[in-house]
């Protein structure tokens, strides 16, 4: 991006520093991996990045790959997970910058800045809700979350009363399927109480390009959230995608983001060149045809996934950054269901409906 745009105002780290071709289960010798070895990659990433962008401030989150084994989050009663707090913390310090917020990520792995004023950002520590890691379902070692939603409720109610405007980053995307049964539920009910104080909410982890709409009790479209594509390509899984990044716009005076613009870079011809170039994909505005980047214009696009074929396979294709795959069947259906369910009741009532 500092190549192709010079320095944007912010750069978003969603997680995820070490290689993702391990396999399940999890083989010890497995990449020679461990959690120190997870550390100096870490370490690593946070280098390369403050030295790409050097005078940008850089907000990060923890993902899953922040951990040895991958997911695999102990409680925060855990001596593993205070160490691994503790350790990232002392990296990230420079950039996360107020001692405050330091501190807090320290302990639970979570933390709220403000960047410039007017703007919070609240990011989410979403390990404990991964429904990839088994001790979100069983709660081993204690359960933060919780504490973090009643953490999160406090920032916002503080956010309101201060008139901020907020940008929600976690790792994991706070809905079915993604995470736990209990955290879609909750983080649906904190996010509808929030949504005139939420201006986006931001994740990762899929390593796909797609996005998720919050309705109300009325069905009104109150929030999106946006679940960016990865700069891994992801090779281990049926398909691969190319790396991607994403550049957002936004408002200086309202804080409101207005659209974004989608890069990539074709790995396939990188490999036969020898040489890296990105390139611009497409602006969410202009490919989709959106008269304004509301919850409402998103939800709309949402309803045309399921209605018109041409629609899907521009927002399928762009959900694997140009690596042609085929979806029909379940699979659209869930790819429809995803954009506008959050909580498990809704997003199976939908598979049901489709099938």
């Amino acid at each position: 991006m500092q190549s192709v745009k010079g320095a944007p105002d912010f750069v978003i780290w969603t997680g995820d520093s070490s290689p993702l071709n391990e396999e399940f289960p999890f083989k010890s010798d497995d990449l020679h991996m461990s959690q120190d070895f997870v550390f100096q990659i870490v370490q690593n990433q946070t280098e390369t990045i403050t030295a790409t962008f050097p005078a940008t401030k850089i907000i990060p989150c923890i993902g899953n790959h922040e951990i040895w084994p991958p997911s695999q989050l102990k409680g925060p009663n855990s001596k593993e997970a205070r160490e691994i707090f503790s350790t990232i913390a002392d990296m990230w310090e420079p950039l996360i910058g107020d001692a405050a917020a330091v501190d807090e990520f320290r302990r639970w792995g979570w933390y709220t800045i403000t960047p410039v004023p007017g703007l919070r950002v609240l990011v989410l520590n979403t390990l404990w809700c991964d429904a990839g890691n088994v001790r979100s379902w069983v709660h081993l070692d204690g359960d933060g979350n919780q504490e973090m939603f009643d953490w999160a409720t406090q920032v916002l109610a503080d956010a309101s009363a201060a008139k901020e405007i907020v940008w929600v980053v976690g790792h994991v995307p706070m809905a079915a399927p993604h995470v736990v049964p209990a955290c879609a539920q909750a983080w649906k009910n904190i996010t509808l109480t929030y949504s005139d104080v939420i201006a986006m909410q931001l994740a990762g982890h899929t390593h796909k390009d797609t996005f998720t709409v919050f309705l109300d009790a009325e069905g009104t479209a109150v929030n999106t959230l946006f679940i960016t594509p990865s700069l891994t390509p992801e090779s281990w899984h049926q398909y691969g995608h190319n790396p991607s990044a994403r550049l957002f716009s936004y408002d200086a005076d309202t804080l409101l983001v207005t659209d974004f613009s989608q890069y990539y870079m074709n790995l396939s011809k990188a490999n036969e060149d020898g040489a890296i170039q990105w390139m611009f994909d497409y602006s969410a505005l202009e490919e989709y045809g959106m008269h304004g980047f509301t919850p409402a214009d998103w939800y709309t696009l949402s309803q045309l996934l399921a209605k018109d074929d041409a629609t899907f396979e521009l927002a399928w294709d762009h959900s694997n950054t140009r690596v042609p795959t085929a979806c029909t069947g379940r699979c659209r259906a869930e790819f429809v269901c995803q954009s506008h369910t959050v909580t498990y009741d809704e997003y199976h009532a939908c598979l049901q409906e489709a099938n």
